[in-house]
């Protein structure tokens, strides 16, 4: 039947029509809601993670003799170095060129406070505080003074008329001469390289070139058995980067890393 419906169904659609919407959007604004949640909780734990400090599990570093002298901080060898945070330690013993690596377990998260403390029979004890980092630690001993006490009392003795006699032998031998050169690499420890060479073989601290070479500047000289040897400083974090005399010869040349 044809015609416009009558009041009441026209209610009754208008009814159905709103009645359905009722229904349908909560249901809608709850899922809506729940997923917005699981989205802000997975964001609020990935920037938990990204903001947690990262975690330290070694302590590198070398121990030296402490000297306003440049060239005369000697590694030390065989110097005990403990490492205490949180009720835990850790310990290690420094090889002969004062190198040292402390294994932290568990690891510590970086920034929290270190405290190192270096032993030596020879040296007086060595207590400092570092936060953790992976940074390299220097650490530098005192040397013990050597026992001194006053001179046993002795009468004194004139001596008068003394003769030595001695003997040489006449040999034939060839005339050997040796150099010795000394050179200094200055570099500022812990800075970031951030791409900037020349830096430490890792790419992330600063580093500086040193070079040295020497001539006979005769036909008939050449160099043999030479030899590069670090004699002071943080050795274990030194390398020789090109080596131009080994092999010996008229001319010979190194170049250092620090």
């Amino acid at each position: 039947m044809r015609g416009t419906p009558p009041d009441n169904l026209a209610s009754l659609y208008a009814s159905y029509y709103f009645y359905g919407v009722l229904q349908v959007m909560p249901r809608r604004i709850t899922v809506i809601a729940m997923a917005a949640a699981l989205v802000v909780a997975a964001a609020a734990l990935l920037i938990g993670r990204w903001l947690r400090a990262p975690e330290i599990g070694t302590v590198t570093g070398a121990v030296l003799t402490k000297d306003p002298d440049p060239h005369k901080q000697r590694p030390i060898q065989h110097a005990l170095v403990v490492a205490s945070s949180g009720g835990r330690n850790a310990k290690a013993t420094s090889d002969g060129t004062g190198f040292f690596r402390l294994r932290l377990e568990p690891p510590v998260p970086a920034g929290d406070q270190i405290s190192l403390r270096v032993e030596h029979p020879g040296y007086y004890p060595f207590t400092a505080g570092a936060p953790a980092g992976d940074e390299i630690q220097l650490l530098r001993l005192t040397p013990k003074a050597p026992a001194s006490g006053p001179l046993p009392a002795h009468k004194q003795v004139s001596l008068a008329n003394i003769r030595v006699r001695y003997a040489t032998k006449a040999t034939n031998t060839v005339n050997v001469g040796s150099v010795v050169r000394t050179f200094d690499i200055l570099n500022r420890g812990n800075v970031p390289c951030d791409g900037r060479p020349p830096c430490s073989p890792d790419g992330k601290w600063k580093a500086m070139l040193g070079s040295l070479s020497m001539n006979t500047g005769e036909d008939n000289k050449y160099f043999r058995n030479a030899r590069v040897s670090c004699i002071a400083g943080p050795c274990p974090f030194t390398s020789i980067e090109s080596d131009g005399f080994s092999r010996g010869g008229r001319a010979i040349s190194v170049i250092v890393r620090n």
